[in-house]
């Protein structure tokens, strides 16, 4: 089967300054140096606009406009804001231009239910015509993450892909699906077995682990030998860290517990959870 094109930008709106010169001028700048490949390679056809936390609840942690591109031109910063000072620190910067004919609207908007902490990433057309909402949606991950979506929305949990999790103001992991317990929070890595089976990568891989599990996270790893040999064990081990972690705490219901219901799984290999907790 051949692989959907990824042509369409996801790209954050900072804040209520660039908001306004994409409504009013028709046009986003992205400093070359950060610039994701797509842009580079022009692969871009369309960007799609995610607002962050600096915008009100109407518009925060949504996607909600889009534009198709009309054309990119490399400028400097001078020639973005010729009214500011030539002697602007920042006067020379190297940008790229990306022009629009028009700002279009999502029939639904993608939500981002945490938040989630983005600069830039590649998404489809399918996915994001698709008319949902989730914003976890948008993210391309290897088959094994595709797989891992399908094994944690059968199991009917609330998910993140992509979580960007601090350690420290320098540092920071970004987490392939997190889950948010009650005692304890999960951290799912999807493990292809070329990349960890050198030693830097093993010895990278355990200092994640150590460090994420000292700000509250319990680390699960599966190898593609999992998802191939083991599909059922990953299945039961996810139920067991949720259980062990107090249950799954929904966005919308952040003072309620919920357990994930195996029924429909047709495993019963765990004692049923406490009465005083809900159920989904």
């Amino acid at each position: 089967m051949q692989k959907a094109r990824q042509n369409i930008l996801v790209a954050m709106l900072p804040d209520k300054q660039d908001w306004d010169i994409l409504h009013q001028q028709l046009w986003y700048r992205i400093p070359m140096y950060s610039a994701p490949p797509i842009i580079k390679n022009g692969g871009a056809e369309y960007i799609a606009f995610y607002h962050t936390a600096k915008f009100d609840a109407n518009l925060k942690w949504k996607i909600i406009k889009y534009a198709k591109i009309r054309r990119i031109v490399p400028v400097t910063r001078k020639q973005l804001f010729p009214y500011e000072s030539s002697y602007h620190q920042k006067a020379n910067k190297q940008y790229y231009k990306i022009e629009f004919e028009e700002l279009l609207e999502l029939k639904k908007p993608f939500i981002s239910r945490r938040g989630h902490r983005i600069t830039f990433f590649p998404t489809t057309e399918e996915k994001f015509f698709s008319g949902k909402t989730d914003f976890n949606i948008l993210y391309n991950g290897s088959p094994l993450e595709d797989d891992m979506v399908s094994i944690i929305e059968s199991m009917d949990i609330e998910y993140e892909r992509e979580w960007e999790q601090h350690i420290s103001k320098e540092k920071k992991y970004r987490l392939d699906f997190a889950i948010f317990c009650k005692t304890r929070n999960i951290d799912i890595e999807c493990d292809g077995n070329e990349f960890h089976m050198g030693d830097e990568n093993v010895h990278y891989d355990k200092t994640r682990n150590n460090e994420l599990e000292s700000h509250g996270w319990k680390v699960l790893r599966y190898t593609t030998k999992h998802f191939k040999e083991e599909r059922e064990h990953i299945i039961q081990n996810i139920y067991k860290n949720i259980i062990d972690s107090g249950g799954f705490k929904k966005v919308a219901e952040p003072n309620s517990v919920y357990f994930p219901n195996l029924q429909t799984l047709q495993l019963r290999l765990f004692q049923e959870p406490k009465p005083e907790y809900k159920k989904s």
